[in-house]
């Protein structure tokens, strides 16, 4: 089933979700749903900090530079835009330990 023609989507982030171009592609295209079709995102981030998403710092920053690597401008710009959106999306975090907590 396409993915326009799904009303609910859920996203999971990682560590690896950065160093992978078809994971951040997935994520535009949720995204891009969202907004032009008004469907529901979920989220949940497992053991990564939500600040290093939204701003692309520290070892999800340094994946997502490489992915990043032979890229157009036009698609780095997008997937910023997309990772920074996603950030700020109410989900839940899933830290290593197991504990979860809503955001």
């Amino acid at each position: 089933m396409p993915l326009e023609d799904l009303e609910c989507r859920s996203f999971c982030s990682q560590r690896s979700t950065a160093s992978s171009s078809w994971c951040l592609d997935e994520l535009l295209e949720i995204l891009n749903c969202k907004e032009a079709l008004g469907h529901i995102v979920m989220i949940v981030f497992y053991d990564v900090d939500l600040s290093n998403v939204r701003k692309q710092k520290g070892d999800f920053g340094s994946a997502f530079m490489e992915t990043c690597q032979g890229k157009g401008e036009e698609v780095k710009e997008g997937w910023i835009k997309a990772l920074t959106d996603v950030a700020n999306i109410e989900g839940e975090i899933i830290l290593s330990s197991g504990l979860t907590k809503q955001i």
